[in-house]
């Protein structure tokens, strides 16, 4: 699914980017889903 390819991303970004940026991961996904939606 196309949820799970922007998680992937969103961890690959988070990992890369070696900060904790969860929330900022949480929040992108959100705007990301409300907009397919």
């Amino acid at each position: 699914s196309p949820e799970l390819g922007i998680t992937i991303a969103a961890l690959a970004l988070w990992v890369y980017d070696g900060t904790p940026g969860i929330e900022t991961t949480l929040r992108a996904g959100r705007r990301l889903r409300s907009r397919s939606e």
